[in-house]
């Protein structure tokens, strides 16, 4: 086993804001908004995301705008929300990165809800050093790029991203995240550069009700067996509560 490989499945047990290992026991591929019926299914308003992960396998041509190709990991959640507004205040936590630092998770090996980020803040282009305010409204516009780094309250070290605004219209919001610089833990890195993909729908069902769906791809060889899945599943739902707005320390987490 090379060093690689062993610190990305170390990595892999810290992951931040993503969808985690899931309830579905089938291989069947996640089906993202717009390519057909949704797969994980969006649970119901107040109920916990459906979670779900294949290993080794690929996403069909076209349906992300990636690049082609086969992953290490693919994951999806999805999940109801209740949200009478437009997409404002929605696209305002999207904006507001230093935010980030206020999410907090259930650590399943500490016993304790903290803090996931120890910090978070933009960036006015793909490096560290960039230091911004917090965006704006208008940053968070169809077409619009965006950076911004931040730091796990762990062992994995800082992390500088590209996102990309998709779609923005009152009713819906469609965005993408591409890590820049590598994930690792100390002198080693785990996931090479644009290796980290995350795509996340937010769109209106109803008055009321909003849908949630995200997707991540990693293209990169991992020590699967090392993964965590209450980990990935406490830190999927802390994102997914930050911009729904749902209280984040609400009973239960979603894995003890």
């Amino acid at each position: 086993m090379n060093s690689k490989s062993l610190i990305f499945g170390i990595l892999f047990s810290l992951l931040i804001g993503l969808p985690g290992l899931g309830n579905a026991q089938t291989p069947m591929l996640p089906v993202i908004p717009c390519t057909g019926d949704v797969h994980p299914a969006y649970s119901a308003p107040g109920a916990p995301l459906n979670i779900h992960i294949v290993a080794g396998d690929a996403l069909p041509d076209g349906w992300t705008g990636w690049k082609a190709g086969p992953a290490a990991i693919i994951l999806a959640a999805a999940g109801r929300f209740r949200h009478t507004g437009d997409s404002a205040l929605l696209a305002q936590r999207i904006a507001h990165i230093s935010e980030l630092k206020e999410v907090i998770y259930w650590s399943d090996s500490r016993d304790v809800w903290r803090r996931l980020f120890s910090d978070a803040w933009a960036l006015t282009g793909p490096k560290k050093s960039l230091r911004r305010a917090d965006f704006s409204d208008d940053d968070v516009q169809t077409g619009k790029t965006i950076h911004y780094y931040n730091e796990e309250n762990n062992l994995v070290r800082g992390v500088v991203y590209q996102a990309r605004v998709r779609e923005r219209t009152d009713d819906r919001i469609v965005f993408e995240s591409t890590n820049v610089t590598p994930l690792g833990l100390a002198i080693f890195d785990a996931v090479d550069s644009g290796a980290f993909q995350q795509l996340y729908y937010l769109e209106r069902e109803s008055s009321e009700i909003w849908r949630y769906y995200t997707l991540v791809r990693i293209t990169e060889a991992s020590l699967l067996a090392r993964l965590s899945p209450k980990s990935f599943k406490n830190r999927a739902v802390a994102y997914y509560r930050f911009l729904a707005g749902i209280k984040m320390d609400k009973e239960p987490p979603a894995a003890r």
